[in-house]
């Protein structure tokens, strides 16, 4: 089943692709990038989520509810985090802009009745009207911290939804029907923090064998000269990189498609900072050696798959043969 994108879809355009680090984007009084700021406003829902914990054996059902609807919110946030789809952003900023809208009906319907309490108490009952002015000033400061609190929370929760919003705006306009694919899809993940490099190698006699075919026998680049010939060709070609033996586009369709795959990407001082595919005629366990790759890589099972069906049915005869690899 697809991930969900969009509970609903603006009407918008974007003009270009959105940056965290753009103006209209940026939270804290536009001193940090908007996906630090969302990081900030779940640490705090965490932190509140402890507290709230407290509270369900004074009250099970009230304190219960709340819990539940906190935990919900930070799943939905960090749901929004890991995919970047404004789906789980639009659901948080629901659930946020009631919770905010209820607590401060809740706190204001308070101080008012405190107020009141206040107001027709009788003078005689000095000492409890002193306490009921200090809960009141105590509620009343509460009030004035957690409201704007409140509002600065719900802007960076908005901000945050509005870069989502964009890219994944900007990402359909890319890739909409009316585009260069049409009838195509592409899919999107969260890449690994350090990209892991791969290269394929062949056995090198096979590769050489694999090379005369093509050079010589289909391509007829080589003249009259036999594969014993060729070898001592390719080696003035790669000893001496002399020019005269071969000339203009020919020279390099030949000199790269022949180089050591150890010359490659440095392989020969950084081979441990490859993932090595060994290339076979077994297609099964090319699907399998890709497989392990993809699953390191971290790229979905669907994308892998759809990558490597050319390579499930295990009788198919092979496609073109692969001079030439590289990383």
């Amino acid at each position: 089943m697809p991930m969900p994108v969009w509970l609903w879809k603006p009407n918008r355009e974007v003009a270009r692709e959105p940056q965290q680090s753009d103006e209209e984007y940026r939270g804290c009084c536009n001193s940090c990038k908007t996906e630090t700021c969302f990081k900030v406003v779940l640490g705090l829902y965490c932190f509140q989520l402890v507290g709230m914990a407290g509270l369900i054996p004074q009250s099970p059902l009230v304190g219960g509810l709340s819990f539940l609807t906190a935990l919900l919110g930070i799943i939905l946030g960090f749901m929004a985090l890991r995919t970047q789809k404004p789906f789980y952003m639009q659901l948080f900023w629901i659930l946020q802009v009631t919770s905010t809208i209820s607590s401060t009906i809740i706190l204001v319907s308070n101080e008012i009745l405190f107020i009141i309490a206040y107001s027709q108490m009788e003078d005689t009952r000095k000492e409890e009207k002193k306490q009921l002015l200090a809960a009141l000033i105590v509620w009343t400061c509460s009030i004035l911290i957690a409201i704007p609190l409140a509002f600065w929370i719900l802007r960076s929760i908005y901000t945050y939804y509005c870069y989502l919003r964009d890219r994944q705006i900007w990402i359909d306009q890319q890739w909409s029907p009316n585009r260069w694919f049409p009838g195509h899809r592409r899919a999107f993940w969260r890449k690994r923090r350090y990209p892991i490099k791969f290269t394929l190698i062949r056995d090198p006699v096979d590769r050489l064998v694999s090379l005369y075919g093509h050079f010589c026998e289909n391509l007829r680049k080589c003249g009259d000269r036999n594969i014993h010939q060729f070898i001592a060709w390719l080696y003035l070609l790669f000893r001496h990189r002399n020019r005269d033996l071969l000339q203009g586009q020919d020279f390099r369709l030949l000199y790269y498609h022949a180089i050591p795959q150890s010359g490659f990407c440095n392989l020969d001082e950084q081979r441990q900072n490859f993932f090595i595919i060994r290339y076979s005629n077994d297609r099964k366990d090319m699907y399998r050696q890709f497989s392990r790759l993809f699953r390191r890589a971290r790229i979905p099972k669907h994308v892998a798959k759809r990558a490597l069906r050319h390579l499930v049915p295990a009788d198919a005869k092979l496609g073109p043969v692969i001079h030439e690899k590289q990383s």
